[in-house]
């Protein structure tokens, strides 16, 4: 749920970026489809694989802007999606048989 919360922060800091920098509100063109049920470990995997290319992503984006304000949030939001994947790890060495 901490994971959740926190993405969901970074949704909406960045809908409000949006807004700041065009005067427009975003409005995504598709919604995501239903996850595939997974076992436990595989959707640990899964998602560990997706907050570490979260926050290559974020870093990426953060290198490249001029914008001073704008890359400390990407760069904190690149070391929140690491430290998610940290927590994914350590849920995953705790459900893997030793």
């Amino acid at each position: 749920r901490q994971i959740a919360d926190e993405e969901g922060a970074h949704a909406r800091r960045l809908m409000g970026l949006y807004y700041m920098m065009t005067g427009q509100c975003y409005q995504p063109a598709l919604s995501r489809p239903a996850e595939e049920l997974l076992p436990w470990c595989a959707l640990l995997r899964r998602r560990y694989g997706e907050e570490c290319a979260g926050g290559y992503a974020y870093q990426a984006a953060a290198e490249k802007t001029q914008d001073e304000c704008l890359r400390r949030i990407l760069q904190r939001f690149a070391a929140d999606e690491y430290r998610h994947a940290e927590m994914l790890l350590r849920l995953l060495e705790g459900n893997l048989p030793v």
